[in-house]
């Protein structure tokens, strides 16, 4: 197991390091935009509507605005740095967790499956593409599940109680940094209470860490917006009582089926289908079961559904696919399954499964995360010496003034230009300032006036030869040239 993880750090580094960007707007929008708030990046008119109503929790914000300052002390300045730092932390914290499932699982399972579940559990495809996210849905799974795996292995040893109080601490902070991990919570406390009948005194001491969890949260968010603030509120009364959140799109109830089977890898996919159902179904006392149930059912209720409100399960999909097959094996109501599985006739679904992963895995852990931070970490680089004008094909690409990106990233040196190009002549441009137009398009067409270089291309040259379908055209490019004249 230690060789596997040196090798899942070393993934972790490389990810971290490759994976600019972010998989949601959110995960730039509401925490690194809200630093620079503090930080006086941002002005308050420039941040999103989250924040004039106060209902975005601040422990995360707080924490990553610690960390930057911590890092400005040593003379790192560079934001994308930052944002690095903050991956790596993310995919320790994430590797920690793990390790917390693997150590409490490791003598409670067959020797060949919890191999398996090593495994699975670190290189499964997209597994370290999620960890090195400092997202909110991230953070609070792993906090949740270092929280939950710790308690589960305090209740067989029943060794040190202020650890106890530490792991409700750190269970709590989950729900603190995103509010619908709660009913993950609420699952899990109503298991100790109603089928593991924990004892009074042990029950007050995992509420009161997170009691004093939520506090700390309400500490933070004074910190933040300047006033007393109970940010989950906010929230609950924004999104749920006043409805805002179906502003942004209502779906049908089987809107996570098809997501999810689309999504994690088709047709393995539906190994995950029959993996979660079943153990929820033959193991009804379990505490997986009591834990993921309302959680499922409160988003599968809820009218507005992204699959990115699922992720906080994604450390555990590797545990039900291991814990199903060990229940299978052990079960003599499904021995058609059992006889399937036990065929080595049936090695090519295992060869099928490792190669498939192995590509997407190998594509998640080198390839950026969006196609604009890429483009503002070139501007950054290489137009920070001399002031800048940026110019864009259009509002969509200037990526400094809209959703994407804001003002983290922006080097001081760089001003926007809402400029057509076609109206720019000669006598415009001026002398030791840098031009630059961001565009859409490999082959666009400038004014003969102007002299345009491709300096940037979101997708490498070689890519072109394999435009099967137009997939490029899908996919977006992004393009940017020097300008200067004739």
């Amino acid at each position: 197991m230690k060789k596997l993880f040196i090798a899942a750090f070393v993934l972790s580094v490389i990810t971290s390091w490759f994976s600019v960007g972010r998989y949601h707007a959110d995960e730039q929008y509401q925490i690194l935009e809200f630093v620079g708030f503090k930080k006086g990046i941002n002005e308050a008119k420039e941040m999103p509507w989250e924040f004039q109503l106060k209902m975005r929790p601040i422990v995360q914000v707080a924490f990553a605005f610690g960390v930057i300052n911590l890092l400005e002390k040593f003379n790192l300045t560079n934001p994308f740095i930052w944002a690095f730092i903050l991956r790596l932390f993310s995919a320790l914290l994430g590797l920690f967790a793990t390790n917390k499932i693997l150590q409490f699982y490791k003598n409670k399972i067959p020797e060949k499956l919890f191999n398996t579940l090593c495994f699975l559990s670190l290189f499964y495809c997209f597994i370290p593409y999620f960890h090195v996210r400092f997202s909110s849905e991230n953070i609070s799974s792993s906090l949740f599940f270092i929280g939950l795996f710790g308690m589960l292995s305090f209740f067989e040893s029943r060794k040190n109680v202020l650890n106890l109080f530490l792991l409700a601490l750190i269970i709590g902070l989950a729900g603190v940094v995103r509010l619908q991990t709660n009913f993950l919570l609420i699952g899990f406390l109503a298991w100790i209470i109603f089928i593991k009948r924990e004892n009074f005194k042990t029950v007050s001491i995992i509420l009161l860490g997170i009691i004093f969890a939520n506090v700390t949260g309400v500490f933070s968010d004074k910190w933040f917006y300047g006033s007393w603030e109970i940010s989950s509120w906010n929230y609950l009364y924004n999104n749920i009582i006043l409805n805002k959140v179906s502003d942004f799109g209502v779906q049908p109830f089987w809107f996570y089926f098809k997501e999810i089977f689309l999504n994690a890898i088709p047709p393995f996919s539906l190994i995950l289908f029959f993996c979660f159902g079943y153990l929820i179904i033959r193991l009804p006392k379990n505490y997986l079961t009591w834990t993921i149930i309302p959680f499922l059912l409160v988003h599968f209720a809820t009218a507005h559904k992204e699959l990115r409100f699922l992720f906080v399960l994604i450390p555990i999909i590797p545990l039900a696919v291991v814990l199903t097959y060990n229940e299978i094996l052990n079960s003599v109501v499904v021995s058609k399954i059992k006889s399937f599985l036990q065929n080595k006739k049936h090695k090519w679904f295992k060869i099928l499964f490792l190669t498939i992963n192995t590509i997407v895995l190998l594509i998640l852990s080198f390839k950026a995360a969006d196609s604009y931070t890429p483009v503002l970490k070139f501007v950054y680089d290489n137009y920070n010496s001399k002031p800048t004008v940026l110019m864009c094909e259009s509002k969509n690409y200037d990526f400094y003034s809209n959703a994407v990106s804001l003002n983290f990233y922006r080097s001081k040196s760089v001003k926007n230009l809402n400029f057509p190009i076609e109206k720019i002549n000669p006598n415009y441009l001026q002398q030791n300032v840098n031009y630059i137009f961001v565009c859409g398009n490999k082959n666009f067409k400038f004014p003969e006036t102007v002299k345009a270089k491709l300096v940037y291309n979101s997708i490498p040259d070689f890519l072109y030869y394999f435009n099967f379908n137009g997939w490029i055209e899908r996919e977006g490019e992004v393009c940017v040239y020097e300008v200067s004249n004739q």
